[in-house]
C-alpha cells in the first residue's frame, strides 16, 4: 500500500452498487461536466457534498461535446414534437453548469 501523506485520504474501503444503463450514462455525463474524477465525484455526491466545477479544458470539451448532443435532440424534438425525461435531466444540469461558469466568469471582471 503506498504511504500517503495526508492519512484521510487513505481509501481502502469498497462500495459498489447497481444502475440502469440509463443511469450510468446520465452519471457519466455529469462526470464529465464535473471535471471530477468519477470516484471523487461520486463521493461528493454520496456524502450531499456541493460538486464544485472549476473550468478547465477538459470540462470544456465535455460541455461542448454535450451542447452538440442537446443542439441535435432540440432539432429531432421540434420536427418530432416529443422529449425523454433523461435528456431533461442533463440539459438541466448542463445549464447549471454553464450559469455557474458565466457568473465565475463575470466576478472575475
Amino acid at each position: 500500500m503506498r504511504n500517503y501523506e495526508n492519512y484521510e485520504r487513505k481509501r481502502n474501503i469498497y462500495i459498489g452498487f447497481r444502475m440502469t444503463p440509463e443511469e450510468k450514462e446520465r452519471l457519466n455525463k455529469y462526470v464529465k461536466m464535473s471535471g471530477m474524477t468519477f470516484r471523487d465525484y461520486v463521493t461528493k455526491r454520496a456524502l450531499q457534498e456541493d460538486v464544485v466545477v472549476v473550468g478547465n479544458t477538459r470540462v470544456y470539451k465535455a460541455l461542448r461535446s454535450q451542447m452538440e448532443e442537446i443542439i441535435c435532440e432540440l432539432k429531432r424534438i421540434s420536427a418530432a414534437g416529443e422529449t425523454s425525461e433523461e435528456f431533461l435531466k442533463v440539459l438541466t444540469y448542463a445549464l447549471k453548469i454553464y450559469e455557474g461558469m458565466k457568473e465565475d466568469r463575470h466576478n472575475e471582471q
